[in-house]
């Protein structure tokens, strides 16, 4: 190649990429003690997407050398255009090979903190809950790394890893992970891609932005935008459907801004839109549980909303003000009329119910065993750990850990005061630890009998 400059660069780039397949025998060596997440399964899926995005890489840039090589054999003007190009595709290829760094750093870092034991077992419950979500929602058993990142994913990462947002490893921040997890759901299935897909076309007709437009592209760029903010309602409303309260309560609580919360960009809709859907979801999940003499999740319902305006009038910002007003209207509108009134985001609904997602994904209202009812049994319990009137919450064999979570913010929406939170905390991580420690124990045990050694305690 007769640029040296861009050789030498491509050569760098190759060499870091080969690096990330040679990853795991350094870290497996450096790590002590070994971490439990260091298994055949977790490293075969990471060689299925990261190792294997580094490879598709790594030809691409062969590539780049081959035709500038070849067009330097064609003349200059041949020449010169053939390392245009390669400069161009080299700035592409950087660029991706970024995103495949960061992506493997979060996970060997994610490890390392892990291996020492420094997230308090949150990740663990983490991973518990996501395999739970899969199952319970797809039927399927999606394995995954929860790790401990500087940001959320907004979108499915190679790595199958979910991230809790840095310092935020709590009981109260896991909710979250089942919105990353919303992301691999509308990934991997078709039928709800398809059925997102019409609901994105709807809402361009309604676009005054689209309608407006004088090209495809121009039109093409606004129905992108649309794409992705779709995608990431949808998330929140799994997230709600899966979880029930629990993320409502994290979202309102942790995450949406009301100073900014009319504001989008390319990639994210607007913290009001985000909440609206939020609250729209569990309304229908509440319709759909009660009946005039039981309204399951109304109270919540109304907390969060009235704290959420509460937040943005404070803020004040006014346009989300002014939204929040309008929808408030259409539902007493529509509640006056007998009728659900979603102009909009009918087809998130849709996705969620069967036969796109299994009936068990649905956050549970009815039976004492699981769901909305075992979790405002264990908020009572959770108030007897705060007046010391019991040590702790004791679970079964069968409890999940929704229902912890559930229960945790239930009892923070009555006793939230700084020092009860804590408590609260300290008590739902207890008894999250609780549930999860037998299948530890379990899959401990079978790796154990594979490897014809036992497993030894903490490891």
């Amino acid at each position: 190649m007769d640029d040296a400059i861009l050789a030498t660069r491509i050569e760098a780039l190759k060499r870091d990429l080969e690096w990330v397949g040679k990853g795991r025998y350094w870290l497996e060596e450096k790590l002590k003690p070994k971490p439990n997440e260091l298994t055949d399964q977790l490293w075969g899926a990471l060689g299925a997407t990261i190792r294997t995005a580094a490879e598709a890489l790594t030809d691409d840039l062969e590539e780049i050398c081959k035709n500038v090589e070849q067009g330097a054999k064609n003349g200059a003007d041949e020449a010169q255009q053939s390392l245009q190009d390669g400069w161009r595709r080299y700035a592409e290829a950087y660029q991706e090979s970024r995103r495949i760094f960061g992506e493997y750093l979060d996970f060997i870092g994610g490890l390392a903190l892990r291996c020492q034991g420094l997230d308090e077992r949150i990740c663990c419950i983490a991973d518990e809950l996501i395999r739970k979500c899969s199952l319970e929602g797809t039927g399927s058993t999606w394995n995954s790394l929860t790790v401990i990142a500087p940001k959320e994913s907004f979108t499915r990462t190679m790595a199958r890893i979910i991230r809790l947002r840095f310092p935020e490893w709590t009981i109260w921040a896991l909710p979250f992970t089942a919105h990353e997890y919303g992301h691999v759901v509308l990934d991997e299935s078709e039928r709800i891609k398809k059925i997102l897909g019409v609901e994105v076309e709807n809402l361009a007709k309604e676009d005054e932005r689209y309608n407006a437009a004088d090209d495809d592209q121009a039109r093409e760029r606004i129905k992108e935008r649309i794409r992705k903010h779709v995608g990431v309602l949808f998330a929140d409303a799994f997230a709600t459907f899966m979880m029930g309260p629990a993320y409502a309560c994290a979202a309102i609580f942790l995450r949406f801004d009301p100073s900014n919360a009319g504001a989008e960009t390319a990639e994210m809709p607007s913290d009001n839109r985000r909440a609206l859907i939020v609250f729209k979801i569990l309304r229908r999940m509440n319709k759909e549980a009660s009946d005039r003499f039981n309204p399951i999740y109304t109270p919540v319902i109304d907390d969060l909303e009235r704290r959420w305006r509460q937040m943005i009038e404070r803020a004040g910002a006014t346009e989300a003000i002014s939204e929040a007003k309008r929808q408030d209207t259409e539902e007493q509108d529509a509640e006056k009329q007998g009728v659900a009134k979603w102009q909009r985001y009918e087809g998130i609904w849709e996705a969620l119910n069967p036969p796109n997602l299994l009936r068990e994904a649905r956050y549970p209202h009815k039976g004492e065993k699981e769901g909305w009812k075992k979790a405002e049994k264990w908020a009572e319990e959770l108030k007897e750990v705060l007046d010391r009137k019991r040590e702790d919450v004791q679970p079964s064999s069968t409890d999940k850990l929704r229902d912890v979570l559930n229960a945790a913010w239930l009892r923070r929406l009555k006793d939230g005061e700084l020092w009860q939170i804590e408590q609260i905390a300290n008590a739902a991580l207890k008894l999250c630890q609780a549930i999860i420690k037998p299948q530890h124990v379990s899959q401990q045990s079978r790796r154990g009998s594979k490897s014809g050694k036992v497993p030894q305690p903490g490891s």
